[in-house]
């Protein structure tokens, strides 16, 4: 266990493709959200649950924290789980990835690297939400944040796409592996996202 290390479990999806909360999909006797628990709470001595329906998750019984800092998405709640976290390093998942493995997060953790960010790259896209965040990103996500929030003139989806996952990935610096290669146990489901109701059906087919 990794007490140097928090974990951040991120369930603020709005699950719109689904057509409900993705965090409460049953795999056999667990839900989503129960999964990336348990695995994050065998993995480190601090996790935390960011969500803007805490209500949903109380009986947990996990550290629970609203983003800070709303309209960014996935970086809202980073950015959330990084101030509240009383580590430097922090592994973020989300909580629809079900074929994430404890062997894979210790490869990522323990990648040699000096950077801020670390994260994959299978499939031909980077793995944004299965990664290492140090609290060094904190002062230059909110940067980012308070001036798309001062944008006035811009529309939503302009400030978005000015502040969010890619851009701070591209414009800090980021150690990307290339899991296809690197990670001796790579398949090819590894990172795979539920987003959709067949996304969810293909899943269960393959744990089962």
């Amino acid at each position: 266990m990794y007490n140097h290390i928090s974990g951040i479990i991120l369930s603020g999806g709005k699950s719109s493709r689904m057509g409900q909360n993705k965090s409460f999909l049953r795999y056999g006797s667990e839900n989503a959200i129960e999964r990336t628990y348990k695995l994050m709470k065998d993995m480190f001595d601090e996790v935390l649950l960011i969500t803007n329906q805490p209500e949903l998750f109380e009986y947990i019984h996990v550290p629970i924290f609203n983003d800070l800092l709303t309209g960014f998405g996935p970086l809202s709640g980073i950015h959330s789980g990084l101030v509240h976290s009383h580590n430097n390093l922090n592994f973020v998942i989300s909580c629809d990835m079900p074929f994430v493995t404890p062997q894979l997060i210790d490869f990522i953790t323990n990648y040699p690297s000096l950077n801020d960010i670390i994260i994959a790259k299978a499939d031909g896209y980077l793995q944004q939400l299965c990664g290492i965040y140090t609290k060094n990103l904190i002062k230059p996500i909110e940067k980012a944040m308070l001036k798309g929030k001062n944008e006035e003139n811009r529309e939503q989806e302009q400030k978005q796409r000015k502040c969010n996952l890619h851009s701070l990935i591209n414009n800090f610096g980021a150690t990307i592996i290339d899991a296809e290669k690197e990670y001796p146990a790579y398949f090819k489901e590894l990172f795979y996202n539920v987003n959709t109701i067949d996304d969810y059906k293909y899943a269960l087919s393959r744990l089962h």
